[in-house]
């Protein structure tokens, strides 16, 4: 949410492409994800947002889905294209980010019945999700702390999600999810962090995770 309202403030084109409704949930219902959506995306002031309508919990890049998410990419034509992390524990996570790198490739095809025309996003940007697998090997990490207060309201709109009152919870994620991974929130105000499969010109070092390419220390 902080780099989506960041890069709207930049004067970049913004949207969201929900895969899922995210239901079910134990506590949700798909009306009330639907109206917690709606509000948050007006908080985040997304111009654009849809959703694909794949099934939750049991989402697999098919050739079907395939086809329909790049439908999408050949008729709006981002730029960029961003998707979870390749390593995670939800395998709905994992399933999403194979099948945006498949329909990336098929949304350049000629001749087919795919509506749009072609086109190839330039770049794939990962990020890391709240089941994360591994410590996060950032490949550059993107200041939003002008843009925190406003990220946690438009998380505080997915009520159904959270048990736990929201004031209590959300410190704790805030916490959680940052402090134990890149360091006191005082040190590094606040940040999202980006790995990437790709070399991005100002690259220091990088490892590699089989045929991927992992990018550190890119300041």
């Amino acid at each position: 949410g902080g780099a989506i309202m960041r890069f709207l403030d930049e004067g970049l084109k913004v949207g969201i492409l929900d895969l899922t409704s995210g239901e079910p949930t134990p506590y949700g219902t798909p009306e009330k994800r639907q109206a917690e959506t709606s509000e948050a995306t007006k908080i985040l002031g997304v111009p654009w947002r849809q959703n694909l309508g794949l099934p939750n919990r049991s989402l697999e890049p098919t050739l079907e889905a395939r086809a329909k998410l790049a439908g999408v990419i050949r008729t709006t034509r981002p730029r960029w294209l961003f998707a979870p992390f390749w390593e995670d524990a939800h395998p709905d996570h994992v399933a999403a980010t194979q099948l945006v790198e498949a329909a990336r490739f098929w949304a350049k095809l000629t001749k087919t019945e795919m509506p749009g025309t072609p086109f190839h996003p330039e770049r794939i940007y990962n990020y890391y999700c709240v089941h994360l697998k591994m410590a996060p090997q950032p490949a550059f990490i993107l200041d939003i702390s002008r843009y925190w207060e406003r990220k946690l309201a438009a998380i505080e709109c997915f009520h159904s999600q959270f048990k736990l009152d929201l004031m209590v919870l959300l410190p704790q994620l805030a916490a959680s999810r940052f402090s134990g991974q890149l360091g006191s929130l005082n040190a590094i105000q606040k940040c999202q962090s980006y790995p990437n499969e790709a070399t991005l010109g100002f690259l220091r070092s990088c490892y590699t995770d089989g045929d991927r390419k992992v990018i550190t220390d890119a300041i």
